[in-house]
């Protein structure tokens, strides 16, 4: 391939939370940016997600945190019950704890709120151009560029190529090869809606999360929207899976399949109107994470089980770092008399090289999330005498103690990880 010119965008392939963050990130940091979405009208399905002290600080290096505070809810507690009886097994306060401990609070938000902001924070970067109907299937990659096709042949040309395109990605294979890639289904559901705060009864309304646990299922519930919606998310195990986001639900299964859950609980799942399913799958860790002048991130990289609250925190995290990363690489260039000099995005920046620290600064954190997750989805789906040691436990130990088990998710702060004088992964 012939070399491009010294403004060569890098391109971004998807647009979803993590794709929108990464230009945004390498934007601020003086990198023309191409961001490349398959859908006509960038969106996002799905319905709440939660946001640790270590998102908020992504959210505040992306220029983002102020434009959420409206529709974000700041979570006072999580409260765990027994899923059968209703009885509380523990209540965590996360306010005022969180902003004490970590710097940060703790916010519940709708997906679709984060990506909006996100999205409109793109395209107020005059450094960002955004394609949509663009569908990624192959990209090559030489010594001065890369270059992506959709399945009809059509072409984009830049110096370089993140690969944010979710767990379902088509392009993943080029980077890390065939072998033990394809997705694997994890034997679980997640079903979510969102129902009127009005609609469900007063102590749900208040701003904590619940979770309640059960034989083979759990609810997670919190407000979002401001307080005005109420995210409802049970999670099955289940048998019923498809490559693909979301299915109509019938509220009648949902409401059979917990029917021999407390009262409170069913009261609640059945105020909703509709619901969607999606299964959930795992990916078994990659050897790498970049060919060349490519690179993944987010979902693409290291898709998360839902059970830590961490899949958004760590494309958001992914985001920062990198751009930190390649920001510092492009400084670093050096003249033939040893001073240093800023360049733009493809003259003389080891792209190779940068992807490299990004990858070291980061696998070892997203590795340890993926497997406290799949830790967790087991031990909240606990049955027999199993399940009673777990609740017995969680009576009995103190609240504080618990929360200590999650410093090293909440205290990480991605502004800082490239500023690491050890290359090596920041946890």
């Amino acid at each position: 391939m012939s070399s491009t010119d010294e403004r060569s965008p890098i391109l971004v392939s998807g647009a979803g939370i993590g794709g929108l963050a990464a230009a945004i990130g390498l934007a601020q940091k003086g990198f023309a940016v191409r961001l490349l979405e398959r859908e006509k009208a960038p969106g996002e399905l799905g319905a709440g997600l939660q946001l640790g002290p270590n998102a908020l600080k992504a959210l505040t290096a992306l220029g983002i945190r102020g434009r959420l505070e409206g529709a974000a809810v700041e979570l006072q507690a999580l409260c765990i019950h027994d899923g059968r009886s209703g009885a509380e097994l523990a209540r965590w306060q996360l306010t005022p704890p969180m902003r004490a401990r970590f710097g940060a609070p703790y916010w519940a938000l709708h997906r679709r709120d984060l990506h909006g902001a996100l999205l409109a924070r793109a395209r107020e970067l005059d450094a960002i151009e955004i394609e949509t109907g663009w569908h990624t299937v192959a990209f090559e990659t030489g010594s001065r560029e890369v270059a992506i096709y959709t399945r009809e042949g059509t072409e984009r040309r830049g110096a370089a190529l993140v690969v944010a395109e979710g767990l379902w990605s088509a392009t993943r294979a080029q980077i890390v090869g065939e072998g033990g890639l394809r997705p694997q289904f994890a034997g679980k559901t997640a079903s979510r809606t969102l129902i009127p705060c009005e609609r469900v009864a007063a102590p749900f309304r208040a701003p904590c999360a619940h979770i309640w646990l059960g034989p083979n299922a759990h609810v997670v519930h919190y407000p979002v929207c401001g307080g005005r919606l109420v995210n409802l998310v049970v999670i099955l195990d289940d048998s019923w899976r498809r490559e693909s986001w979301g299915g109509v639900l019938e509220r009648s299964v949902v409401v059979a399949a917990l029917r021999h859950m407390a009262a409170p609980l069913r009261a609640l799942v059945s105020a909703a109107d509709s619901w969607l399913r999606w299964p959930l799958y795992t990916l078994a860790p990659l050897p790498r994470w970049y060919s060349g002048r490519a690179v993944l991130l987010g979902d693409a990289a290291h898709p998360t089980l839902p059970f830590l609250a961490q899949g958004a925190a760590l494309a958001l995290e992914d985001a920062v770092v990198l751009a930190d990363v390649l920001s510092q690489a492009r400084t670093q260039v050096r003249e033939g008399d040893g001073a240093s000099r800023v360049v733009s995005n493809s003259a003389g920046l080891d792209f190779a090289a940068a992807f490299a620290r990004y990858e070291r600064l980061r696998k070892e954190r997203t590795e340890r999330v993926q497997r406290r997750s799949a830790r967790n989805g087991a031990v909240y789906h606990m049955a027999g005498v199993p399940l009673r040691l777990r609740n017995a436990v969680l009576r009995a130990a103190p609240a504080r103690l618990f929360m200590a088990r999650y410093d090293w998710i909440y205290r990480y702060d991605p502004t800082a990880a490239a500023r690491s004088p050890s290359a090596g992964p920041a946890t």
